[in-house]
């Protein structure tokens, strides 16, 4: 059989970006990064892999490390709204993040400290320890 390295066929014409002529159904043997371990074409290995940022870091490295931030579509909803103010977009866009966070439990809920119960309790068991005190006092002589 022919290598068993992954072939995938390559990407071909002016959206590719490439800057050489492929035909459209050639296999591409994909190269593994030993930074990253992920694989990509010849093109994009040499663009991506074999590069660095302005950190000095790999592109690979820094652009796989990156967490993408969350879409937020209920804002893209309110700041698209032209019968809404500018202030008013920001009223909605609090009051829909507050919303959010009660849903997801992100709020702490307001802890009461204690009651009548915790203290009938804290009372029943120092009651308990005494007595155990008194029982190995008496023992004891």
């Amino acid at each position: 059989p022919p290598s068993m390295s992954p072939r995938v066929p390559a990407a071909a014409g002016p959206a590719s970006g490439s800057n050489f002529d492929v035909p459209e159904n050639a296999p591409v043997d994909l190269i593994p990064c030993d930074a990253c371990g992920k694989k990509f074409a010849p093109p994009t290995f040499n663009k991506i892999c074999k590069t660095t940022n302005a950190s000095g870091e790999l592109k690979c490295i820094a652009m796989y490390a990156k967490k993408r931030k969350v879409f937020n579509s209920a804002k893209v909803r309110i700041q698209g709204n032209e019968h809404l103010d500018k202030d008013a977009q920001k009223l909605a866009i609090k009051a829909r993040k507050e919303i959010v966070a009660e849903k997801k439990g992100l709020k702490p809920k307001p802890q009461r400290k204690g009651g009548k119960w915790k203290e009938e309790s804290n009372a029943f068991r120092q009651a308990m320890r005494d007595n155990r005190l008194m029982e190995k006092a008496k023992k004891e002589g």
